[in-house]
């Protein structure tokens, strides 16, 4: 698995960073980590680096991203930041915001990092 995390409790966001080829597993495996870890808080934001990834789950697997979402890191997330590459991640992502607001979620798709600490209003 290359996903890494960190939390800061201070600015109430959770750090995570994702490198070469992950699955919906291995978010899966990450989010269970990091809903045992002693910093964590409810309502906490979620910043999602992916512009290292070289593969990361397909179109396809959307469905089963949402449901994980929704139903596993909801209990302690409350907005989402994904961070991507400017080719068709970003397409596909979008695609992925819309589909997380109609379930309720407030996820972003941002190509910049300092766009997405700007729309989570938190100190880079």
């Amino acid at each position: 698995m290359a996903i890494r995390y960190d939390i800061d409790a201070r600015k109430n966001v959770i750090f995570m960073a994702a490198y070469g080829d992950i699955s919906v597993a291995d978010i899966a495996s990450s989010i269970v980590d990091i809903e045992a870890h002693p910093k964590l808080r409810k309502n906490m934001t979620l910043v999602i680096e992916l512009r290292e990834i070289k593969r990361a789950f397909f179109v396809r697997e959307m469905d089963r991203l949402m449901a994980l979402l929704a139903n596993e890191a909801a209990r302690f997330v409350g907005r989402y930041a994904f961070v991507v590459s400017r080719d068709t991640m970003h397409g596909v992502g979008r695609r992925f915001a819309v589909k997380a607001a109609r379930k309720g979620l407030q996820l972003e798709v941002f190509n910049d990092y300092a766009d997405a600490a700007k729309w989570l209003r938190m100190v880079v």
